[in-house]
């Protein structure tokens, strides 16, 4: 007899329940998402001890006959498609029919459903085996009760974390399939408390001010952007309200959640100098895009899925992200008595590491952007991808926004004076503004500086002895690759060994002792990403060079050098934020000023 044998439906469940059903999270997600395909309207969760003790899921969508009922508890048994054809046009959430059979395997598995031609009909399984099935009186739509989760497979308990672990995730969950699904109404209860509940009115603002609160619903910016094939929908909190992690950051494609890592840094990219380190946004980008363009069977979670023009959305959500910041004014208020601050949305320490930069740099030689002289910057933001150069170039305009329309949300103040020689102050009719020398001239440098590097030739000088710079051969492979690349910001590069390069030449503005310490950098910064970005090589020079080259504070300045920063500064593309991604500008309102005095209550 041979060794190979076909394994009965039973432990194929079993083993399919190791991937498909982890925790109650992933009970809750494919239940709710089969919800979804049916085309309800109304779903709601109700759960006890986090989903531990019981999950229940009822739907209004459109119910199954009593022969599909039964259907949906063998494996790979699916109404969402039918051949080949239809595996690279997948519109639905589900599709593998792994799910019910799954669940169904580690839990008592009830099921009770109505399509409204006949007759309701619930069946109950345990441990994947039929145990009972009737008729039941119920209203169209599918209602499922899943309890004693992994009550057969006890080892799978060690690796549910505590019950308020397991409930944060579920919630973040529905919390994503709400975003994603704007038109139905969903309601979470745990222990019989309610813990959301959306209206289905397709609100985003109203969602968003569910999950995230009134102020970052205050705060939601608009942006639509198009290339071929994909329309794409960002609702942008204003940096003024900002997270630690990168959670918040939520990506939809076609009404499904999913995760994708180079699409979410395309959208921190535009947020870029606008936030501080280690800080991010608050975001919903929704895409939708032929069906034939992504590939969803890539993961047993289908949370993440394949997209054959990445590059161009990457683009597309960067661009449309600058876009939509520069068109809106992003001066934090600041509310007297508040518990938090009312930029980060949380307390956070912005020291940042550009302050002790030990790099050296050598521009004298250029027209260098100090405060005492009025240049006009006409700084250009353009972003290139040399694999999808062409494609990009056929990209439609985001937006036609001059800069001089954007600049009007600027606003216009009178100087009063100066504070500790640091911070500038100016009033107007709403209030008074606080302005930091250092950080306003730092983002006109910065801007500067990196516009100099976008310049498709760099000034470079030949050493007289080349410097010998060793590497392991991984790092070389890597650095020949990119060759081309570090030549374009003025590095001249050349094998000399096995293990070793030469650099033969560098750009004019970098001192020669420091020049092996910036090029490690560069490539270990390469290798790390995998890539090779020039656009965020040109961003770390500029900052760099920005912050060391702008006033410093307690340093006092004249009226005219005071109003030739400000004009500057309106002449920035983004004004608000200094490079790190602190602001440039508080405003203190009228109103708050005479709540200090008593004036108002």
């Amino acid at each position: 007899m041979g060794k190979i044998i076909q394994l009965d439906n039973h432990l194929a469940n079993m083993i399919a329940a190791g991937e498909v059903v982890e925790k109650p999270y992933s009970v809750v997600k494919e239940l709710v998402e089969n919800s979804i395909d049916a085309n309800a309207k109304n779903i709601t969760i109700t759960l006890q001890d986090s989903g531990m003790t019981m999950i229940d899921v009822l739907d209004d969508g459109d119910g199954m006959s009593q022969d599909d009922a039964l259907m949906a508890f063998k494996r790979h048994a699916t109404s969402k498609i039918k051949n080949e054809h239809d595996l690279y046009r997948i519109n639905s959430l589900g599709f593998r029919g792994e799910a019910i059979p799954s669940i169904a395997s580690v839990s008592l598995f009830e099921l009770s459903t109505n399509n409204g031609l006949t007759n309701g009909y619930k069946v109950t399984y345990k441990a994947g085996k039929m145990i009972n099935e009737e008729s039941v009186s119920m209203n169209k739509g599918t209602h499922i009760k899943v309890s004693n989760l992994f009550f057969n497979t006890p080892a799978r308990l060690k690796y549910i974390k505590s019950l308020n672990t397991e409930l944060a995730y579920i919630t973040e969950l529905i919390d994503k399939l709400a975003l994603a699904n704007k038109d139905i109404r969903f309601k979470l209860i745990n222990n019989q408390k309610v813990l959301f509940q959306s209206n289905g009115q397709g609100n985003m603002q109203s969602l968003i001010a569910n999950i995230y609160g009134i102020e970052a619903a205050k705060n939601l910016l608009y942006k639509e952007a198009f290339c071929p094939g994909v329309e794409i929908k960002l609702y942008l909190v204003k940096s003024i309200i900002n997270k630690s992690r990168k959670n918040d950051i939520i990506l939809i494609c076609n009404k499904r959640y999913v995760r994708n890592t180079n699409l979410i840094n395309a959208l921190i990219d535009g947020y870029k100098t606008y936030l501080p380190q280690f800080r991010y946004p608050i975001a919903v980008i929704d895409i939708k895009i032929d069906p034939l363009l992504i590939d969803v069977n890539v993961h047993p979670s289908k949370l993440e899925i394949k997209f054959s023009e990445e590059d161009v959305i990457k683009y597309t959500i960067t661009n449309a992200t600058i876009d939509a910041l520069k068109e809106t004014e992003m001066i934090p208020n600041y509310n007297i008595g508040s518990k938090v601050d009312s930029y980060t949305n949380e307390k956070v320490n912005l020291e940042t590491k550009y302050e002790t930069q030990t790099l050296n740099f050598n521009l004298e030689k250029y027209d260098e952007p100090t405060y005492q002289k009025n240049h006009l910057y006409d700084v250009k933001k353009e972003y290139s991808f040399e694999k999808n150069e062409e494609k990009i170039k056929q990209t439609p305009n985001i937006s036609n926004t001059k800069k001089e329309d954007y600049r009007k949300t600027f606003p216009s103040f009178e100087y009063i004076g100066t504070l500790h020689g640091t911070y500038l102050l100016f009033q107007n009719e709403e209030g008074l503004f606080l302005v930091d020398q250092h950080a306003a001239e730092e983002r006109i440098n910065y801007e500067y500086y990196y516009h100099f590097f976008e310049k498709e030739s760099v000034q470079t000088i030949d050493l007289l002895i080349p410097i010998n710079v060793n590497c392991t051969k991984n790092e070389l492979l890597f650095l020949l690759e990119n060759k081309d690349k570090l030549t374009k910001i003025g590095f001249h590069l050349e094998e000399s060994g096995l293990n070793s390069f030469f650099i033969r030449s560098i750009p004019t503005y970098i001192k020669n002792n420091n020049v092996e310490e910036i090029v490690k950098k560069i490539i270990y910064y390469m290798i790390e990403k995998n890539s090779v970005d020039m656009m965020i090589l040109r961003d770390s020079l500029a900052k760099m060079i920005a912050c060391k080259k702008s006033i410093k504070a307690n340093h006092k300045i004249n009226l005219e050098e005071i109003n030739t920063l400000i004009n500057n500064l309106k002449k920035c593309d983004n004004p608000y934020t200094c490079p790190h991604g602190r602001p440039t500008i508080v405003k203190l309102t009228t109103y708050e000023i005479e709540k200090l005095f008593k004036r108002v209550m």
